[in-house]
């Protein structure tokens, strides 16, 4: 088995999957909340990732990463979450988006993307992921 998948399976991974077509806990739960946050990270910012998955509690999230393989970007998203100093659990968009006004402070701004290094890592570990299952997301679309 090959750690890059085919172009077809890696498609229907990412634009059919999403977390909650699967069950807590499940390996293709947890890749397609790693997959959303490295989406919603790289395109507006660790903040941004936080504010529109707000269905997802951010202990989820950080275990989904760790889980996945991606402990680059689970310590970062870590850091936002200690530097946050408050839980961060799932909710409506508009709680989850008054938490981070009142608890997002400036500083945090610095750890706001995703470093290049958590990208490129999280890239590689989604990709094993896709290519282990690939049986699985080529019959997916």
């Amino acid at each position: 088995m090959t750690e890059t998948p085919c172009a077809e399976a890696w498609n229907n991974f990412v634009m059919h999957v999403a977390p909650n077509d699967f069950e807590t806990g499940s390996s293709y739960r947890t890749a397609a909340i790693a997959n959303l946050y490295m989406g919603l990270s790289n395109n507006g910012g660790i903040n941004s990732f936080l504010t529109f998955s707000h269905e997802f509690d951010a202990k989820e999230v950080l275990e989904a990463l760790v889980s996945i393989g991606e402990l680059t970007a689970a310590k970062q998203f870590n850091q936002v979450l200690q530097s946050l100093n408050v839980p961060v659990p799932a909710s409506s968009q508009e709680a989850r988006f008054q938490l981070l006004e009142r608890h997002w402070p400036s500083l945090l701004d610095e750890l706001d993307v995703l470093s290049q290094e958590a990208d490129r890592d999280l890239l590689r570990a989604l990709e094993q992921h896709v290519a282990k299952h690939e049986t699985f997301y080529l019959t997916l679309n």
